[in-house]
């Protein structure tokens, strides 16, 4: 994840670094959780709302 990678080097020079996250169907709360860093969670949007859960999305990301 380019994101927690960018947090790393930004921590190691002294930053603070919070991340928000919605809990959509891959989120890396846990994750993040485990390297030490600040997380909130955002509930989770309903299943039709759900980017991974969509084709239009899944074609996107292709």
């Amino acid at each position: 994840m380019r994101c927690r990678t960018l947090a790393q080097g930004l921590r190691a020079q002294g930053a603070q670094v919070r991340f928000i996250c919605r809990a959509h169907s891959r989120h890396q709360l846990d994750a993040l959780g485990a390297d030490a860093f600040a997380v909130t969670g955002l509930p989770a949007p309903p299943i039709d709302m759900d980017p991974v859960a969509s084709t239009a999305a899944d074609d996107y990301a292709r």
